[in-house]
């Protein structure tokens, strides 16, 4: 039979089907009903459950409840006639529907039934086409627990089941095993406030399949059952994906709106199963327990992060990927917790982009640590601690504004470890590779004290307007330190070059002290070198004996005077090997020619550039300088008093 157009009503008389008497009204003849046309059933039991019944993108509308175990859909749709008309299949036979193309829709509740030999249900939806449930998939009451299959045909597979989640829940329950073969799943709706079970009542398995959970602004969709197989989970929509259980589907999970949060109970297994998780960006991924992404066997999951984490007081890692991500500070913080923990595994925080942890790491001493900034910079604003270490990577810039505790060290093999503010590698040594840069960075106004070992063969660098007090006490083996900005007062031993930039101010010692410096000591035009001069005794730069001086015809040469001494002959800079390969240089030339002040002069004595005191003892009040231009070109002389 074929309805073309038009409504067809159906009134048969009720009629109770068993396994030896499925005829109905029409017999068992197929039926059509074709765009245009409605098919309404009246009465419960109208037509045979085994009857063919095609929704050729035609409408059945159900009065009351009725079976149909071979229900195909073309763009066909199912609705109701009342409240409580439910779609059966499952009885006295094996339901089997087939989604052949289009959109389909069934507005009716769908009811399964486990009866004898018929215990699954099967749904195909081929290539392309796809089924929504406006309304629950469950199983009917003591006839409940029968498997669903839903399969994808065609040569893709991408046959879509839609399900809908609201006030009622749970939506699919009462079943058995729910299985989606090569056929993707997509969850809508949500509830404002979650209370009840999650929205199945039953387990899923997604074999080469995609559950794709997509809430509504502001509502809530919960998923406490377990998931296997190896599909994948895709969280879509402006709402919220609650879990709160552990899942083992090995696929991965992709967050691609809203928010996901995750409050299983502790456990060395992940709530996300084995695979992948990726957080895109505007979305957010929260752990409000600890140990979400796992810390057994497969665990824990490594995730990749463009938008935003917040991970719980204890959240072991393995590898982290950010590009422009962001890790905020730990959910539930305390001061006893390890925010992100490396515990003793090998992995990786990797970056990209402009990046921000603000939360702490953990590195215990077994660890094999490595932050791999590709380009760009990953600052991180939390404590990094334990006894563990890390390598630095990649050619962008990792930034440290924490006084860390670590005691392991730091290796930066390429790129830049950047320490701004407060931040510290923690109290271990900090190698440098060929290709790697330490960053030590102040802030106009500021002060810091650097007091770290320093070994390799990279470079180090000042930047930043504030004063650096470095002290090489405990080392300070680099190719060079070019002070680029600002200040810095060095003491001690530098076995690479010094290098002071066009703007930057350089002294031997915070306060009166000596540096040694066993390569190039160089200074740009505007570059100030200040000398500290006490009673009896001053600032000493000392070359080595691989030690050599370049300083421009413009560099400024300032002098700090705290109690000197009138007659007293004071060293400047002392040469291990003499200045006779730099007695024909500009600079000397024109810093030997003319006295500083009718006062005072510089000569070299042996080995040794000296400042000579005078008879008088006039010095320009504090604050005064006076500037002294030798030559067109010459070198800038500053001679001031110390304001205290």
């Amino acid at each position: 039979m074929i309805v073309d157009e038009g409504r067809l009503v159906v009134d048969a008389v009720h009629k109770v089907f068993t396994a030896s008497n499925t005829k109905g009204f029409f017999d068992t003849a197929p039926i059509t009903v074709n765009e245009g046309g409605t098919l309404e059933y009246v009465q419960i039991w109208t037509t045979s459950p085994n009857i063919d019944l095609t929704l050729n993108g035609g409408t059945l509308q159900l009065d009351n409840g009725q079976y149909l175990n071979k229900l195909n859909f073309n763009s066909g749709k199912v609705t109701l006639g009342s409240d409580d008309a439910p779609l059966r299949a499952g009885y006295v036979g094996s339901g089997v529907w087939n989604v052949t193309g289009g959109n389909s829709v069934i507005e009716n509740p769908v009811e399964i039934v486990k009866n004898g030999d018929h215990t699954t249900f099967t749904l195909n939806i081929a290539d392309g086409a796809s089924l929504e449930m406006k309304r629950n998939l469950v199983g009917l009451s003591s006839y409940s627990g029968s498997a669903v299959n839903v399969n994808g045909t065609g040569t893709n597979g991408t046959g879509l089941l839609k399900l809908y989640s609201g006030s009622d829940l749970p939506k699919v329950a009462d079943l058995g095993t729910v299985t989606f073969n090569n056929a993707d799943v997509q969850i809508n709706g949500g509830m404002e406030t979650w209370s009840g079970g999650g929205f199945f009542g039953s387990n899923v398995v997604l074999t080469n399949a995609d559950l794709n959970v997509d809430p509504d602004a502001g509502k809530t969709i919960l998923l406490d059952n377990a998931i296997s197989g190896n599909g994948t989970l895709t969280k879509t929509g402006d709402g919220t994906l609650h879990f709160s259980n552990r899942k083992t589907y090995s696929g991965g999970t992709t967050i691609r709106e809203g928010k996901v949060i995750a409050n299983a109970k502790n456990a060395s297994a992940s709530t996300f199963g084995t695979g992948r998780i990726v957080v895109e960006d505007g979305a957010v991924l929260e752990f409000q327990v600890s140990n979400q992404l796992g810390y057994g066997a497969n665990a824990p999951n490594d995730i990749l992060i463009r938008g935003t984490l917040k991970p719980s007081d204890y959240t072991h890692i393995k590898n982290v990927t950010l590009e422009n991500g962001t890790i905020e500070a730990e959910y539930g913080f305390t001061n006893g917790g390890s925010g992100l923990d490396f515990a003793t595994r090998t992995g990786v925080i990797a970056s990209s982009g402009e990046s921000v942890i603000n939360s702490r790491i953990t590195i215990n001493g077994g660890a094999k640590a490595t932050f791999d900034v590709a380009s760009g910079n990953l600052t991180v604003n939390g404590i990094i601690k334990s006894d563990g270490k890390f390598t630095k990577t990649g050619d962008g810039t990792l930034s440290l504004t924490a006084a860390n505790t670590y005691t392991g060290g730091t290796t930066v093999n390429a790129g830049t470890l950047k320490l701004i503010g407060a931040g510290t590698p923690g109290t271990g040594t900090v190698t440098l590779g060929d290709k790697g840069t330490l960053e030590l960075n102040v802030a106009d106004g500021a002060e810091k004290t650097f007091t770290n070992k320093v070994a390799g063969t990279g470079k180090v660098a000042k930047t930043g307007a504030g004063t650096l007090k470095l002290n090489t006490a405990n080392g300070f083996e680099t190719s060079s330190l070019n002070v680029l900005d600002g200040r810095a007062n060095v003491v001690g031993t530098l076995s690479g070059d010094l290098a002071i930039a066009d703007g930057a101010s350089f002294s031997p010692g915070d306060g009166i002290g000596t540096l040694t410096v066993n390569g190039l000591f160089s200074a740009d035009d505007g570059a100030r070198l200040v000398f500290e001069i006490g009673e009896d005794t001053s600032d000493l730069l000392v070359l080595g004996s691989e030690g050599s001086l370049e300083i421009s015809e413009n560099a400024v040469l300032e002098f700090l005077f705290t109690g000197e001494e009138s007659g007293e002959a004071y060293t400047l800079i002392q040469a291990e090997d003499g200045f006779t390969e730099l007695m024909n240089a500009e600079f000397w030339n024109d810093l030997l020619s003319k006295e500083i002040a009718a006062n005072w002069h510089l000569s070299v004595v042996g080995n040794s550039l000296q400042l000579l005191a005078g008879a008088s003892d006039a010095v320009p009040e504090p604050a005064a300088w006076v500037l002294l231009v030798l030559g067109a070109a010459g070198l800038y002389c500053v001679r001031r008093r110390n304001a205290k």
